[in-house]
């Protein structure tokens, strides 16, 4: 029997500088290319500045659909997070088997993104994205997400589209051969250590003794970047040695997306002499391989949300670099890995917008080491659950065991492809 060739599409930015499903997709790439049994490819948009050992990159354009097809016709599996309709209508039509990634419900983050539009602008959203999310569910052949949570709400979504049926139920009462977790991930590899300070280097404001604060990612608008930054200015009226630095700002795909987050918080900086003193910001994005230096130089992670559902069914990718770097976490409560957080004994949960618990966590974590100490024996003993290589060992038996198949879609579910609903969304996507 020949190689199974595998195709990740990634609909994200792929290169030096990524995001969290550019890293996934890289990541996933990466360490199936390691079994022998597969021969991986990566498609991805084009712009692509990295290679990957074992495996072959390949560029569509964003725009084209028809670009995407030409680069999967020798595919035996596709993984991706979006396969768009003439994309699954192809794969289909010439049974490649289709692995849908939700590990990141756009239904819902969509909501959130879009909420302080127009009702126009908002439900256009809406529509489109709920579009998506059907041909995703009737086209797939085999489902990732990221938690429990997660895979709760699929089975419920499953279950209002008539899809779990008796027969359904019957073959699989656990869903599981529909339905995989396969998480967020990072290297089984000890952190690179780097000697001098880079991150002091390049704000040299912060000394050598500070206790750094980590924002290990971007400000998106679901995200309560407003509170951290008020709970370290607080702290800044008695210590001055505690500092909050935020990682990265725009997105590398050059997606201005969260302009009003930032600049929300940028003006409160400014109004009250907190930048380059206290708060810091890293404009631009941090290349993938070089966020290690703040990671080595933090000496807490730090992510804060607000109480929707955005945050109930998330799973907060740059929780894992934390991890990896053994670093305690501060985090507000209500998803499944601040339930892990606070399970383990990985750091400090708090209450949403609570400023003085960030605050007495943060001054907490900082001044006593033999807690930190215990909670990075706490992580060390978890972490080995998230190696990418864990993780997909569990993704590459998936594809191998010779159980996946890919299913007949009915008429009906075909007609959504072309149906006016999907035009007029596709249409007025970026309407007003």
């Amino acid at each position: 029997m020949g190689k199974i060739t595998v195709g990740l599409i990634s609909n994200d930015t792929v290169g030096k500088k990524m995001a969290g499903p550019g890293i996934r997709y890289v990541e996933l790439t990466r360490h199936l290319a390691r079994n022998p049994q597969l021969r991986v490819v990566l498609v991805a948009p084009l712009g692509t500045d990295i290679s990957i050992a074992g495996a072959s990159i390949r560029s569509f354009k964003i725009s084209s659909q028809r670009s995407i097809i030409n680069q999967i016709k020798d595919i035996d599996v596709i993984i991706s997070q979006n396969l768009k309709p003439f994309v699954a209508r192809y794969a289909k039509k010439h049974n490649i088997i289709y692995i849908a990634d939700l590990y990141d419900p756009m239904i819902i983050e969509r909501m959130e993104h879009f909420r302080t539009t127009s009702a126009r602008r908002q439900k256009n959203a809406f529509e489109h994205t709920y579009q998506d999310m059907l041909i995703q569910l009737n086209y797939a052949d085999h489902i990732l997400c990221a938690s429990e949570k997660q895979k709760d709400l699929y089975i419920g979504i499953l279950s209002g589209l008539g899809m779990i049926t008796p027969a359904t139920y019957l073959d699989d009462p656990t869903l599981e051969k529909f339905i995989s977790i396969v998480p967020f991930g990072f290297s089984g590899q000890p952190i690179k250590k780097f000697y001098g300070d880079p991150v002091g280097k390049k704000f040299p404001t912060i000394g050598p003794d500070d206790k750094v604060v980590l924002w290990g990612g971007g400000i998106w608008s679901w995200f309560d970047a407003m509170s951290p930054v008020r709970a370290v200015e607080k702290i800044s009226h008695h210590r001055q040695d505690i500092k909050l630095l935020f990682m990265g700002v725009h997105h590398p795909g050059g997606n201005a997306q969260v302009t009003g987050a930032i600049s929300d918080i940028l003006d409160y900086c400014r109004k009250r002499k907190l930048l380059d003193r206290c708060i810091f910001f890293n404009f631009g994005w941090t290349p993938y391989e070089e966020r290690v230096q703040y990671l080595q130089r933090a000496t807490i992670g730090i992510s804060t949300h607000y109480d929707n559902l955005e945050t109930r069914f998330s799973f907060r990718t740059r929780f894992l670099d934390y991890l990896w770097a053994n670093l305690p976490i501060v985090c507000t409560k209500g998803d499944a890995l601040a339930d892990l957080i606070e399970r383990h004994g990985l750091g400090r949960v708090v209450g949403y917008k609570d400023i003085n618990s960030i605050a007495f966590a943060i001054e907490q974590l900082v001044d006593q080491p033999k807690l930190r100490g215990q909670i990075k024996l706490n992580i060390a003993k978890l972490k080995t659950q998230f190696y990418w290589s864990k993780i997909v060992e569990h993704l590459a038996e998936l594809i191998l065991d010779g159980k996946l198949k890919s299913r007949s879609v009915k008429g009906w579910q075909s007609f959504l492809l072309l149906g006016r609903f999907y035009a007029k969304a596709l249409k007025e996507r970026y309407g007003k």
